[in-house]
């Protein structure tokens, strides 16, 4: 019986370790896959990442910002437009050499809103930021949205844009498990969600202190989304390993 439980947990120590190594290097293949309309990680030969902010702007967005500057990192900013009071939020994160994207105009799920509510709150947002920027890049909102949707953004321009090193920060509110988190779902061309707000803020700013270094200690260096090619999402390819 002793001699069957050792066997069983050494099976699972051996599953666990192959998960840990495998699944950050397949995720975008198979979600790319899945949804080939939606770019989950940027096609590069380089151990390069790319960091995205969601739910901006918000009273933490001025922290955030002085992180990515002291590391000398960019970002994409994915906006939504009613939490805008002033344009100067919008021009602050501009002026630091980042990127806007559209969030939509409020956080309601993408599968919760009709065509007509989606193209009413996608243009909404798009109005606004295009004010500041010439923006490439929309996030559906609290799922991947429709292909009736996504086509919708990319017929005005945007490509549709998720990610793979997502670290579940709407649940998680430990730093040090945000770091490991997106750390072991760090590969080339991944692709980096985190949240602005007015708590989940101030818990990026924090991860970002402890995450730009580990990753550039690992070898990693930051990108633009605008190295992907507008409105091409990232076809299926085989995994080239990881990092």
């Amino acid at each position: 019986m002793r001699k069957r439980l050792l066997i069983a947990l050494a099976v699972f120590g051996v599953l666990a370790i192959a998960a840990s190594l495998i699944v950050p290097r397949t995720l975008p293949f198979a979600l790319s896959f899945y949804r080939s309309d939606i770019l989950f990680a940027v096609p590069t030969k380089d151990r390069r990442v790319f960091i995205t902010i969601d739910d901006a702007p918000s009273k933490n967005t001025t922290e955030i910002l002085s992180v990515l500057k002291k590391h000398g990192v960019p970002a994409t900013f994915f906006i939504i437009s009613d939490r805008v009071s002033t344009p100067t939020q919008l021009e602050e994160i501009v002026r630091g050499q980042h990127s806007l994207g559209n969030h939509l105009q409020t956080t309601k799920a993408c599968s919760k809103l009709s065509q007509s509510e989606f193209q009413t709150s996608f243009d909404s947002c798009a109005a606004l930021i295009e004010a500041s920027t010439k923006p490439h890049f929309f996030r559906p909102a609290s799922d991947f949205g429709t292909r009736q949707q996504i086509a919708y953004a990319r017929a005005k321009g945007y490509q549709a844009v998720m990610g793979t090193m997502f670290p579940m920060d709407h649940w998680i509110s430990d730093p040090d498990w945000l770091v490991r988190l997106s750390s072991w779902l760090a590969v080339r061309g991944g692709i980096l969600i985190l949240h602005d707000g007015a708590i989940r803020g101030q818990t990026t700013a924090a991860v970002l202190k402890r995450l730009i270094p580990k990753l550039k200690a690992a070898g990693f260096s930051f990108g633009r989304l605008e190295e992907s090619e507008p409105n091409q999402a990232l076809q299926p390819t085989a995994p080239s390993g990881r990092g």
